[in-house]
């Protein structure tokens, strides 16, 4: 990965993170808070863009986390070089936002960005819009904030397992895996990885 053009120079323990974890089907990032994860799954969506495996990419993240995925994160870390078309999920029907949903599936070698609430896939316009997208192209899912996740039985929960079997690549972020106890932890990550795996 020595040859991998960053935007911004990273610090040693993202440059580790991503070159051990890039090319693997499905990775947890659960590191303190402030530490870089979003900046490490947008190299990652980078190269595998870069080198023909994705050309998508979905974002999962509470209200308002979706937004900032678009509006900072994106402009701050992901690679000029790398050519994209964004778009945030709303549950208004414009016909503006509608525009801007159907640009992502354009024809084009640009990466496709979908950012979505978590909310969103728990609902049938939102779910059915994100297995479109999902089926439509070659995508990594991220689930920003996985403990919104970790019960099995939670409608969101299973929405993303069922939208986990259409990826081909799978990331969840977490800055504070432990909520109760350490269980916290096998059960945000234990469930994405045998559960998606259909």
């Amino acid at each position: 990965m020595n040859n991998f053009q960053y935007k911004i120079p990273p610090f040693a323990h993202q440059r580790r993170l991503f070159e051990a974890s890039w090319d693997k089907e499905y990775a947890g990032l659960l590191c303190e808070q402030r530490t870089g994860k979003s900046a490490i799954v947008l190299y990652t969506a980078a190269q595998l863009h870069k080198i023909g495996r994705i050309n998508s990419l979905l974002l999962i993240a509470p209200n308002g986390v979706h937004r900032n995925w678009i509006a900072d994160e994106i402009k701050i870390h992901l690679p000029d070089w790398v050519q994209r078309t964004t778009a945030v999920w709303s549950a208004a029907q414009t016909k503006k936002k509608e525009a801007e949903l159907e640009s992502l599936f354009a024809v084009g070698h640009q990466l496709r960005i979908l950012a979505m609430n978590i909310e969103a896939i728990g609902t049938k316009r939102g779910f059915d819009f994100a297995r479109r997208f999902l089926n439509a192209t070659d995508c990594m899912m991220v689930v920003d904030e996985s403990t919104r996740i970790k019960s099995p039985t939670a409608g969101v929960t299973k929405a993303a397992m069922k939208l986990a079997k259409h990826a081909k690549y799978r990331r969840i972020l977490n800055g504070t895996p432990v909520t109760q106890s350490p269980s916290s932890v096998r059960s945000s990550t234990a469930c994405w990885k045998t559960r998606s795996l259909g």
